[in-house]
């Protein structure tokens, strides 16, 4: 279990989604509730309504006895909205602390959800943007060739990232052939990604790359920087 890990949280399939949820012997064990586990785990679903499929699933599990046996037990795997409400019900310390841990985690879950979805919307940004390189240079009569689509890229990327995206791997110790993205902050790749958008409307405007520059720096600079601090 990891260092800041008080109790482990996994994906389960509950009432046709995916969600976060606990074992509940785990969760007994770290509450140090007296009662006997499978009296305390019925008791709390009988009292409080809790609904199987809903708030949890029951599954069967086995090991091995010390002397070497093999026996069968029946766990549940709760959701963390039912183990946060089991948690307060022991009105005890280890009842706060695991609330406030399954609160973070949620957040945590958020946050990330948050940046995946930031991700897979710059990669489809990636190819507007490029397409946009392609036809200014197609209007004026020229064949776009690597170092134009660097020199955007590399001028966006220096903007939120305040230095050049080398210097900025070097310094946060990013692996050379690892996906930038990976690396960086929601807050940086949404704004990557407003810049993206941007920079190809002025490209499909026919802006020169000095002046596209320009106006992304300002932009930034009055708008967007202070979302960085």
């Amino acid at each position: 279990m990891p260092k800041n890990e008080l109790i482990k949280v996994e994906l389960s399939k509950l009432n046709d989604e995916t969600i976060q949820s606990v074992s509940a012997r785990e969760l007994h064990k770290f509450l140090e509730v007296k009662t006997q586990f499978t009296h305390w785990i019925n008791y709390k679903i009988k009292q409080y309504d809790f609904l199987l499929n809903i708030d949890y699933i029951a599954i069967s599990q086995s090991k091995l006895t010390a002397q070497g046996n093999k026996t069968n037990f029946i766990d549940y795997m709760v959701s963390i909205e039912m183990a946060k409400q089991l948690a307060m019900l022991e009105n005890n310390e280890q009842g706060k602390k695991a609330r406030l841990y399954f609160i973070n985690c949620e957040k945590l879950l958020k946050e990330k959800t948050k940046q995946e979805k930031l991700r897979q919307d710059l990669k489809l940004e990636n190819p507007y943007m490029t397409d946009a390189i392609k036809d200014f240079q197609m209007c004026k009569g020229k064949i776009a060739e690597a170092r134009h689509f660097m020199n955007e890229f590399k001028l966006i990327n220096k903007l939120v990232l305040g230095m050049e995206t080398k210097k900025y791997r070097e310094k946060n110790n990013i692996p050379k052939n690892a996906n930038l993205r990976d690396y960086l902050m929601p807050v940086q790749i949404d704004l990557i990604l407003k810049l993206q958008r941007m920079n190809a409307s002025y490209l499909e405007e026919g802006l020169e790359y000095d002046e596209r520059k320009a106006k992304l720096t300002k932009i930034f600079e009055t708008k967007y920087r202070l979302k960085l601090h």
